[in-house]
């Protein structure tokens, strides 16, 4: 789980997920509950990515199993995940971190009882019986959380989806290790890079002269390690269009730029369509390093 303290996740891998999997209706449905719950935490919380990241996995390892199999992952959802967090050497005595795990526990109950084939209803009773043992007030903040989050999403849309995907062949939770290390190698944060001669290829000489550029180089280097992927991706666009840029092989094309735009600065996303990009701004303004006119 990912905490305030004690990442299990690196932040950027969080932010993978988050970016991946945003109109995912299970992310949707857990970051509408987590969010207010994470915000009243004071030292430990989870981050909705990663609860995304658990609850998919137990769901994914009940949709995969029997019927006995399934009473016994359900019988010991609880007990596992407490036994994750003490291996990872997060304080289980702490009450944020019970409830951090009670509300991973909480949310896998609640996505199963939306199948409408009722095919988990026995599982579903074995965890949320467990999680009243521990803690029955906090079972009731859930499910108070929950229901609003059920009424606003719309239940019939819930039950639709969730029903397709706890009874289809997809495993979302098959793709996200592999997602996950390659999100965690994407950031070199050496000193190197960029290179004086990479970075002579692709900018205006008279940019390069100017204070705009060496301070669009320092905020880069800062924004490599705490962008998410998609800022990332629209920073590398906004220098493309601010007309900064030589024309050559290397910025041709958004996609050959933006691959360049990663390995020259040790940070490389996945590709992303421009036009999907200029939907949303960066968190960090980087148009502040572009001057009006460039020679």
């Amino acid at each position: 789980m990912t905490m305030k303290n004690n990442l299990l996740l690196q932040p950027l891998q969080n932010e993978g997920i988050e970016d991946k999997y945003s109109n995912n209706i299970i992310f949707r449905y857990l970051e509408f509950v987590n969010t207010p719950l994470a915000n009243m935490s004071h030292r430990y919380s989870l981050s909705s990515g990663e609860l995304f990241y658990h609850a998919i996995y137990s769901l994914d390892d009940l949709k995969g199993a029997d019927y006995r199999e399934r009473e016994r992952i359900a019988s010991l959802l609880w007990d596992d995940l407490v036994d994750h967090a003490r291996r990872r050497k997060i304080p289980i005595d702490d009450i944020e971190v019970i409830h951090a795990l009670m509300t991973i526990t909480y949310g896998v109950y609640r996505c199963l009882l939306l199948d409408k084939q009722s095919k988990y209803t026995a599982a579903s009773g074995l965890i949320v019986a467990r999680l009243i043992e521990i803690d029955a007030s906090f079972v009731h903040t859930l499910s108070l959380h929950f229901n609003r989050a059920t009424t606003i999403l719309g239940e019939n849309k819930l039950r639709e989806q969730l029903t397709d995907y706890m009874n289809g062949s997809q495993f979302i939770s098959d793709e996200l290790d592999s997602f996950l290390a390659s999100v965690g190698t994407k950031v070199d944060l050496t000193a190197d890079l960029p290179t004086k001669e990479n970075l002579q290829k692709v900018f205006k000489y008279a940019y390069t002269l100017s204070n705009d550029f060496s301070n669009l180089i320092d905020f880069l280097r800062d924004e490599r390690e705490r962008a998410s992927d998609s800022d990332w991706a629209r920073h590398a666009l906004a220098i493309k269009e601010s007309g900064v840029l030589k024309t050559n092989t290397f910025t041709n094309r958004f996609t050959q730029w933006l691959s360049f735009f990663g390995e020259m600065f040790g940070r490389v996303v996945a590709y992303q369509e421009p036009n999907k990009l200029r939907r949303s701004k960066s968190a960090s303004d980087i148009s502040i390093y572009f001057p009006k006119h460039v020679g």
